[in-house]
Order: C-alpha cells, then structure tokens, then sequence
C-alpha cells in the first residue's frame, strides 16, 4: 500500500514537473522567434526577401501602406573659423556656434546689440566688444584678407583704439 502511494506520488511529480517544463519551453520558444524575426519591413536585401517568401510575410508587407518620404536636410554649411575675427576667441566662438552662427556670412548679418544679447545669454564675461565683428565678417565673407587685416591693425579686442 505504501509503495502504491509512493508510486502514485511520483508519478504525480513527474508529471507536474514536464508540465512545468513544456510551459518554459513553450513560452522561451516563443521569445527565441520574435527575436529572431525582423520587426521593421524596412529591412532590405536578398536576405529580408527570402525571409518574407519563406515565412508567409509577403501578405502582410502587401497590407503596409509606405510612409511618405521625409525630405532630407540640406547639408550644414562649412563652418568657418570665427576666430580669426578680431575679439573672438574659442569660448566667444563656441557661445557664437551654439547660437547658431558657424560663418562669417551668418555674424556679419547680426547687429552688435544682437551680438551683445547673445554674449548676455551666454553669462560670457565682457573682456570684448562685438561692435566691429560684423564689420570684420562681411570683409572675411566677402574674401578680402587684406582690408581685413588692415582694419584689425586698428582694432583691439574688437574695439577700434586707433
């Protein structure tokens, strides 16, 4: 009578214990696959191709409408290097750049009183003036090195002294 319910027992355990197993089993089973299987249909290729043929995807791809084209940006202009403006130097420049002006054509375009609410936001400390910086970019924008140069003679911290 004891061996027959010991029996019964054990066999009850085991039974519970596939159970158990066929569950994990089935449920990590089912994980392997979706990590196996392409989420985006933008996956392009033979291999994507012969995955959807082989599993039943082309339907499915058939019923997903295409999205529109995104334009694409322009490319950002070459940046120029500020710092060959008279007062400028590599924290004026980088506060400049994060603003948003990375050439001599986009500082030129600006006011001093403009400039000077940039430096402001910025918490930069005065040590320069941006009163000639304009100035001094449209000549650099403009390719004249030599009037540039002249005029940064009479210049000292982007202030005219001469």
């Amino acid at each position: 009578m004891i061996r027959t319910a010991l029996t019964i027992a054990y066999t009850l355990v085991l039974m519970v214990v596939l159970a158990v197993a066929w569950l994990l089993y089935t449920v990590f089973r089912r994980e392997e696959e979706a990590e196996e299987r392409p989420i985006l249909p933008e996956v392009k290729g033979k291999k994507w191709d012969a995955y959807k043929h082989h599993h039943g995807h082309e339907e499915a791809e058939a019923a997903v409408e295409p999205e529109p084209a995104v334009a694409q940006p322009e490319a950002p202009a070459a940046r120029d290097d500020l710092k060959r403006i008279e007062g400028i130097g590599p924290v004026m420049e980088r506060v400049l750049n994060e603003a948003g002006i990375t050439t001599f054509a986009q500082l030129a375009q600006r006011t001093p009183e403009e400039l000077q609410a940039i430096l402001d936001a910025a918490g930069v400390r005065r040590i320069t003036s941006p009163e000639t910086w304009a100035e001094q970019a449209k000549l650099a924008a403009e390719g004249r090195w030599e009037e540039l140069e002249a005029l940064q003679s009479t210049l000292k911290g982007g202030r005219r002294v001469a």
